[in-house]
């Protein structure tokens, strides 16, 4: 077996590390929009379900799942009643 050791190409590393830290930000703002755009649904449709939400925002329904998550612990949605028979309280009224 025989090893080669790599050498670094300026201006490559420094564009991977770019890359990885605009991906980053890019996820968090997408997240926020994707919050935003959740909250409008639920004040249309109180009712709406974490599938409908998926499919409207053409996501899986886990990502859409983990959205809302984040949206009830930082207290900005609410779950009223079970899940079946029961509906979305849109506690921030903020359009940030």
């Amino acid at each position: 077996m025989v090893t080669f050791p790599l050498k670094p190409v300026a201006g490559v590393a420094d564009s991977v590390e770019t890359g990885q830290k605009g991906g980053q930000k890019s996820g968090q703002k997408s997240g926020q929009k994707s919050g935003q755009k959740i909250m409008e649904m639920m004040r249309e449709s109180p009712d709406i379900s974490t599938a409908e939400i998926a499919v409207a925002l053409g996501i899986v329904r886990s990502a859409a799942t983990k959205h809302i998550q984040k949206l009830k612990a930082q207290g900005r949605i609410r779950r009223i009643g079970p899940d079946k028979g029961g509906y979305w309280e849109v506690v921030d009224t903020d359009n940030d």
